[in-house]
């Protein structure tokens, strides 16, 4: 038996940002609607025996793109829904205020896969659920169908967990985008997983990595065009085209970094921080990093579908006060020695554009 997991297109919802869960039941966008409409050519030459998805509308939109092109009666299975959160789920900032009942609930001694929120579920009640509709899968087929199933990232991820293919601590960072399609495969008596989170199917968009390709082939200059000031604008220039974007920081060593020694003996303060985006395509939250210039070797390139690079061997990343350390690094006063350094790394960049 295969089954071809898929995650729902972009919902109205998922396009404004909003967490859905059980409690906000979005129909697809219109860019969802050219997602499915592109997942439904995927599968023209491939034989489907049944489809399962989700009674929720965003999943069952997208499947019935599919139902009605292969003519085939849609399943609807309520166990295929996402994650219940319960009153928490109405919470604009859904996975801190989840992170904070759950710390509660293990100061009383509550295990946390079983902490179930007011309305909600617990992590072992989604699943459970989810195991069961596998488990009614490999029950009813016996021979090699072919299966589709839509439903929603979250239960994408557990799907995962109950197919052992991750461990519960891991299922969650599997990354699903919207329509991607998983291939699951049940023999000998075992899940084997082809394939995850594959997009083959969508279309790039082109403008959006001329953008990224614009700002990132401006000359990197470490004291007036750094990180700091290629984000900022590459941050607007995405946000005009309608993609959501976040800045994020990491920490880095200068020490660490593929400089010659002697520009690294006129480090005075050794730990620095690099600033580079998160944008959201797909469903997806990728990384981008336009520091480097396409006259650098191991310049960073972008397809629009997977991370780019990061252009520091970063020390840690940060998660807090990161407005804060944006505004007093673009504010930033260097010192005496700091300018000699720092005119110390651009020479060293010139030299290296020079020799391409």
């Amino acid at each position: 038996m295969k089954i071809y997991l898929v995650r729902h297109g972009e919902s109205i919802g998922n396009a404004n940002g909003i967490h859905q869960g059980q409690k906000n039941d979005f129909p697809l966008s219109e860019s969802g609607k050219r997602q499915a409409e592109l997942l439904k050519k995927r599968f023209e030459n491939i034989k489907i025996d049944a489809i399962y998805s989700s009674d929720f509308k965003r999943a069952r939109e997208t499947a019935e793109f599919l139902s009605e092109s292969k003519k085939i009666n849609l399943i609807l299975d309520l166990r295929l829904r996402e994650r219940d959160f319960g009153i928490i789920g109405e919470q604009k900032d859904l996975m801190n205020a989840w992170k904070n009942y759950l710390e509660e609930e293990i100061k009383k001694g509550v295990n946390p896969r079983e902490g179930r929120p007011v309305d909600g579920e617990s992590d072992k009640d989604h699943f459970d659920r989810v195991n069961s509709f596998f488990e009614n899968l490999i029950n009813t087929y016996k021979n090699n169908e072919s299966i589709i199933v839509v439903s929603h990232g979250g239960t994408n991820k557990v799907a995962f967990g109950v197919i052992k293919h991750f461990l519960l601590e891991e299922m969650y960072k599997t990354p699903q985008a919207n329509t991607c399609v998983n291939e699951l495969v049940f023999e000998n008596n075992k899940w084997v997983v082809n394939s995850i989170n594959n997009t083959d199917h969508l279309e790039i968009d082109d403008e959006i990595i001329d953008v990224f390709n614009s700002v990132r082939d401006e000359p990197l200059d470490v004291i007036n065009n750094r990180c700091w000031e290629k984000h900022i604008k590459l941050k607007k220039l995405f946000e005009d085209k309608g993609y959501k974007t976040k800045y994020k920081i990491c920490s880095f060593k200068w020490s660490e970094q593929k400089l010659p020694i002697e520009i690294k003996n006129l480090i005075d303060n050794d730990l620095d921080y690099h600033l580079y985006l998160i944008v959201k395509i797909n469903g997806l939250k990728l990384l981008i990093d336009a520091s480097n210039d396409f006259q650098l070797p191991e310049y960073n390139t972008w397809n629009g579908k997977n991370n780019c690079n990061l252009c520091v061997s970063p020390a840690e990343f940060i998660e807090e006060n990161i407005e804060e350390i944006i505004n007093k690094k673009i504010n930033e006063n260097y010192s005496s020695r700091q300018i000699i350094f720092l005119n110390q790394v651009n020479a060293f960049l010139k030299k290296l554009r020079e020799k391409i």
